[in-house]
């Protein structure tokens, strides 16, 4: 209702095209589900281009090629892609779509991207080429690619997911229906070995710097020639964008390491090792256990190119009492290794990041 008077009386005062130009100057991730329903450009919110069959670039017209069926690239066209107008602060970028991860159809590429708008270079990367995907952190010479195609969803060729790009000052996380996937480390002097392909979440770093605070999103489509769609629908809500924090607060159960297998609830008799946890960044770093039997706790830290013990000789844990340790350190991962005296079960396993 204040939307409507305030429109009222500006075109009283301006003329009557300016409520137009108040929506355009909307910022478009935001109000594309009402640009659908008022008939708005989504030009008004994306950039881009497209290849012809001649070569060249052609400006791209967001109203021809993206409809509710998707983004389509028609036959003979080569290369499609998009930006949004605006830059974000640490910017969450959300797509519900259906992935492409075949064999049969190698030439087939789609990547969604977190540009930087001052050198305009990819800064993260999410995309498909054939049967394989990927994480990337980097930019063209630079690239730092992590594996993730054993850990998208078992159907993600045949139903929409929500894939998640999420920027910090110290990280690049890729979510899938709101689960951590993959995580990259940002300005790391000293380069980690990489966890790819490998469940919980798969984990790497880059010495790239990121700028966190102009960054903008979009979609490169690619083929071989013939007709690419990607179920893709940019209105109703299938494309988010919002400013994030630097330093998101995070909560990262222990696994065993490169396994599915979390610890809270494990039964063992043996040693286990946790699968790494990214703390690069975190002022405040807390770790919870809890456990119905005595044993050893050893915190690792990765430094210098291996794990070193952060407490000598590690933790002496009593039957059952509840144990809190802040970790005070700037360090790049941290991993458990627990060893009860005997037949034991974790009740509690977590690494508390803020």
């Amino acid at each position: 209702m204040f939307e409507g008077v305030l429109q009222r009386v500006l075109q009283a005062v301006f003329g009557g095209g300016s409520s137009i130009d108040i929506k355009a100057a909307q910022d478009g991730l935001q109000s594309v589900d009402r640009a659908f329903r008022e008939g708005r450009s989504l030009n008004n919110f994306y950039r881009g281009f497209v290849t012809p069959p001649g070569g060249g670039a052609e400006v791209l017209d967001m109203d021809t090629y993206c409809t509710l069926a998707g983004i389509t690239i028609p036959a003979g066209y080569r290369h499609l892609q998009f930006s949004s107008r605006t830059h974000r602060m640490y910017p969450s970028v959300s797509f519900l779509t259906q992935l492409s991860v075949s064999a049969l159809t190698p030439d087939l590429l789609f990547e969604f991207l977190v540009w930087s708008g001052t050198e305009g270079f990819p800064a993260v990367e999410f995309g498909t080429h054939g049967d394989a995907a990927a994480f990337n952190t980097g930019r063209a010479g630079f690239p730092h690619l992590l594996g993730v195609t054993d850990l998208l969803p078992a159907d993600c060729n045949t139903a929409r997911h929500l894939y998640t790009i999420k920027v910090s000052r110290s990280m690049s996380e890729l979510w899938i229906d709101e689960n951590i996937v993959a995580v990259c480390l940002h300005d790391l002097p000293e380069a980690i070995p990489d966890w790819d392909n490998n469940p919980p979440y798969a984990l790497g770093s880059s010495e790239i710097v990121i700028a966190g605070g102009s960054l903008r999103v979009g979609v490169i489509l690619d083929n071989n020639g013939d007709t690419a769609l990607l179920p893709l629908n940019i209105f109703h809500g299938r494309i988010g964008l919002t400013d994030g924090d630097p330093t998101p607060p995070r909560q990262y159960p222990l696994y065993t390491e490169s396994t599915a297998t979390e610890w809270k609830g494990l039964a063992t008799a043996i040693a286990v090792t946790s699968h790494p946890v990214p703390v690069w960044g975190y002022p405040r770093k807390t770790l919870v256990f809890q456990a119905n039997a005595a044993g050893n706790l050893d915190i690792q830290v990765y430094s210098g190119g291996g794990w070193r013990s952060w407490v000598p000789g590690g933790i002496t844990l009593v039957a059952n009492q509840f144990e809190v340790y802040n970790l005070n350190g700037e360090v790049p991962i941290a991993r458990c290794i627990y060893t009860p005296v005997g037949a034991d079960t974790i009740t509690l396993a977590e690494w508390y990041l803020s």
